[in-house]
């Protein structure tokens, strides 16, 4: 009876570190992901460009930039598909008819000292630009003497951090009248458009 008793009491020792040493190692690999990223950019032929992160083995996008090409008079390509209907290039043009669709103005995080000298007198000269949020999905478009010529979007995390998990919410966005995911993986991402024409990193 000791004998199993102290059979008993090895093999959950055995077992209870065991789970130890297996959690001990998802948390290394967790952090050795997190800490190895590298931000990477693709970009297609014309005027898209898709940023996120590499980590590891595995590259996610969670962020479409649309800039419109000089002389470029058609429609912006970007579309945003959600239960409410689709946002495309008249509801960007027009935040009042975003506002009208149930997104919101998300505010920007406080600007750094630090940044604030750097911009200096020069902040003045930017051109506004108002963050829109849809859930966990934000929208910034831009105007160039009236027009719109730039419209981004991208899916946050905590702290309005890009978010590039697999496992996040999605939202299904068109580009270019194909529609994919955002965030979106390398893989998915080449299968649905193609190779990029470009891929560059920034460490």
């Amino acid at each position: 009876m000791a004998a199993h008793r102290t059979y008993r009491g090895r093999l959950m020792a055995g077992l209870g570190w065991g789970l130890a040493a297996l959690l001990a190692l998802a948390a290394t690999l967790a952090l050795v992901r997190a800490c190895f990223s590298t931000l990477v950019f693709a970009s297609y032929p014309g005027t898209f460009e898709f940023s996120g992160f590499r980590r590891l083995w595995s590259t996610h996008y969670s962020s479409l930039k649309w800039v419109r090409e000089p002389g470029d008079a058609g429609p912006c390509p970007v579309v945003v598909h959600t239960e409410h209907g689709n946002i495309g290039g008249e509801e960007f043009a027009n935040p009042d008819r975003l506002l009208a669709r149930g997104w919101v103005v998300v505010p920007f995080a406080p600007i750094s000292p630090e940044a604030a000298a750097l911009i200096g007198d020069r902040g003045d000269d930017l051109p506004p630009v108002v963050k829109y949020g849809y859930g966990d999905l934000r929208a910034c478009p831009q105007f160039t003497d009236g027009v719109l010529t730039t419209v981004s979007v991208w899916v946050v995390g905590p702290g309005e951090m890009w978010e590039d998990r697999p496992g996040a919410a999605r939202y299904s966005v068109g580009v270019g009248g194909r529609r994919i995911s955002l965030p979106i993986s390398d893989a998915e991402l080449t299968r649905a458009l193609g190779q990029p024409g470009n891929r560059r990193d920034d460490y």
